[in-house]
Parts: structure tokens; sequence; C-alpha cells
């Protein structure tokens, strides 16, 4: 999709800019008192409108967000945050509510086109899967940005425990993440094009409990305010 917009702008910039030649050319042959006649001007007319035409379809398709995201971000500022008190309750009662939504687009997202993409596009684990406190370590690029990639899914690296103990402290899930993106070079993350499921870590990282490493696809869709925060956790 990103690349097709590109398209939009490149070809709306040479069709403005081949109209505005055509115009100049038709006012400095005026000016030399030459008259070609009225052909000349119409055809740069069109190029130019043409031309703006495809730019504004740039600018608002590079400057609007999904629908979906829009609606969520206005849901969710008018929400007035609350401190969470028990969080093992907090993800009983997520999972309780998403057993319960029937939305048909709540699993929903555009088919990844990139290569090793569908490998983390498992839709059993989202339909037949638990719900675990997990935080993220890496992330495409794009998923910080608020104006590209708003209707794209895209890759994420997160870590995740079904230790009941992570349940009551998600919040130590960001000390093991922060732990590995700063030794990113000496471990699995060293290479981002690298896919792997479920990867337990080692006793040591997460002192001796049971921690996984895996790569999901995120579909902005889904995020509250349609971006990844820079540290967070999450269900």
């Amino acid at each position: 999709m990103q690349r097709n917009l590109k398209y939009f702008l490149v070809f709306g910039i040479i069709f403005v800019l081949i109209g505005c030649f055509l115009i100049a050319m038709y006012f400095f042959d005026m000016s030399r008192g030459v008259d070609d006649g009225i052909f000349e001007i119409i055809i740069a007319a069109i190029f130019a409108a043409l031309g703006l035409v495809l730019v504004a379809v740039w600018l608002k398709r590079r400057f609007t967000y999904d629908g979906v995201i829009v609606k969520n971000i206005r849901r969710y500022l008018n929400l007035k945050p609350s401190p969470i008190r028990n969080f093992s309750a907090e993800l009983a009662q997520i999972e309780k509510n998403f057993s319960a939504d029937m939305t048909p687009q709540r699993n929903e997202f555009k088919v990844p086109r990139y290569n090793g993409s569908e490998k983390m596009a498992d839709f059993f684990t989202l339909d037949h899967g638990k719900i675990y406190y997990g935080c993220v370590v890496q992330a495409n690029e794009l998923l910080f940005n608020v104006f590209r990639g708003m209707e794209m899914a895209l890759p994420a690296v997160i870590v995740y425990s079904d230790d009941e103990y992570f349940s009551q402290n998600p919040s130590e899930l960001i000390k093991v993440a922060d732990y590995l993106y700063s030794h990113k070079d000496v471990n699995f993350l060293r290479d981002e094009y690298t896919v792997f499921s479920n990867l337990e870590l080692h006793p040591e990282v997460v002192e001796e409990r049971k921690v996984y490493a895996t790569c999901v696809m995120i579909c902005r869709r889904h995020l509250p305010m349609g971006v990844v925060l820079r540290v967070q956790f999450c269900p």
C-alpha cells in the first residue's frame, strides 16, 4: 500500500510539472506574438488538474488514519486511567471480555506480503490460544510512527510467560525485554529477519522462571492508540 501511494505522488508531481511547463510555453509564445490557439492551454490545464488530483489523493491517504483507529483513539482518549490493583484479576476479565466479543473483525488483518510473514500469522492461536501478559522487545519502526503504516500488520518480538508470577507482576516482563534488547548484538535478536516461535529464555535471564520470546504480527487496528508505546506490557 505504501509503495502504491508513492506512485500517486510521483505521477501527480510529474503531471503538475508538465502542465506548468505547457502553460509557461503558451504564455512565452504569446509574448512573442505566436498564437497556437486555445488547444495548448486546455491540454496544460488537464495535465495540471490531473496532477493536483493525484497529489490530493496521496495527501488524503498518507495523512488520514484508518477509520477504526480514529474511532479507537477518540474512545481511549476520553477514558480516565485508573490504577490496576490486581493484575491477575484484570487479565481474567480481559480473557472473559475477549471470549464474549463476537465482532467478526476482532481477529482480522490484511495478509502481510513479505517473505516469512505467514509464519507469524497464526490464526489458530488467535482463536484458541490463552491470554497472558507480554512485553514488546523490538518491533518494526512503522509501529511507532503516527503517520505511516496505519493500515498494515507488522512484525515484532515480544516476551511473555504463563507463570502466575508474571500474571500478578507483569511489569517484571519490561525488565526482561530491556535486558534482551540491551544485549541484542549477542543474542537471537541480532538478525532482525529471523523468525522464531516460543523460544524459552535462559534461566539466568529470568531467574529460573519460564519466559518465552516469540515473533508476532501486530495489527494496528487492535491497538488502543494505533501505535506501539516505547515501553509497555499488554495482554
